[in-house]
């Protein structure tokens, strides 16, 4: 799964990125938008998730993030599964 492309799930499409914090640690930041129009886009605050200390395990997180997302509420905010 490439990060960067996100996914598509009922219409929207999610990001998973991986922000530098000042501190030299890694933090996720999910966002969406309906599938086609970026101007709608809105972030939320990742679930259960602390900062990493290495770029390659946020990536990581990011990557198992996206793949928990079951759907998405009519917000626009991800649904998570286990």
């Amino acid at each position: 799964m490439n990060i960067a492309k996100g996914v598509r799930i009922d219409g929207y499409r999610i990001h998973c990125d991986v922000i530098e914090l000042r501190s030299g640690q890694y933090q996720l930041a999910v966002s969406s938008y309906v599938d086609g129009d970026p101007d709608t886009e809105q972030v939320w605050r990742a679930p259960d998730c602390e900062p990493c200390s290495q770029l390659a395990e946020a990536e990581r997180r990011a990557q198992r993030l996206l793949k928990r997302i079951k759907r998405v509420g009519e917000s626009g905010e991800p649904v998570y599964g286990q």
